[in-house]
């Protein structure tokens, strides 16, 4: 009777298993183990700050001043300001405010926007590589102004 065949050791498949996760990730993703595949670093998603998510607000004028945390890489910022025209339903009518919305090419980790209504409103900030390329988007928070 034949000898069974030596069975691999568990951290053999784990490595096999590992660098097939390496190679999906790697075809597909644009970025391996932290750095994008054309050697820049890759950004991270800005951290908001201020307002939270879901602040409501009675002040006139309606200034925000929105903060966020640095995200290290990025040469600046670019913050994308929107309203919600009329009801929400069936389907959110989300809108620029005012009319382009975006402020591109802020260097530091605030900006004050002076909002428009007093209809609900929302903000994202996005990252900006020194070669001009955007990192991932923050996700919306939304703030009211009840005045």
């Amino acid at each position: 009777m034949a000898a069974p065949a030596p069975r691999r050791p568990r951290s053999t498949a784990l490595l096999v298993l590992a660098a097939a996760l390496l190679l999906v990730l790697g075809a597909g993703g644009g970025f391996v183990l932290g750095r994008a595949t054309d050697g820049s670093s890759a950004l991270a998603t800005p951290q908001q700050l201020a307002p939270s998510d879901g602040s409501a607000f009675t002040h006139y004028p309606r200034d925000l001043d929105l903060r966020w945390s640095p995200v290290a890489g990025a040469a600046s910022y670019t913050v994308e300001v929107q309203f919600l025209n009329g009801s929400s339903s069936p389907v959110p009518d989300w809108r620029l405010e005012p009319a382009d919305g975006i402020t591109a090419g802020i260097t530091s980790t605030s900006v004050r926007h002076t909002f428009g209504g007093s209809q609900p409103g929302r903000w994202r900030v996005t990252p900006v590589g020194p070669d001009g390329t955007a990192g991932p988007a923050s996700p919306w928070w939304g703030f009211t102004f009840e005045l």
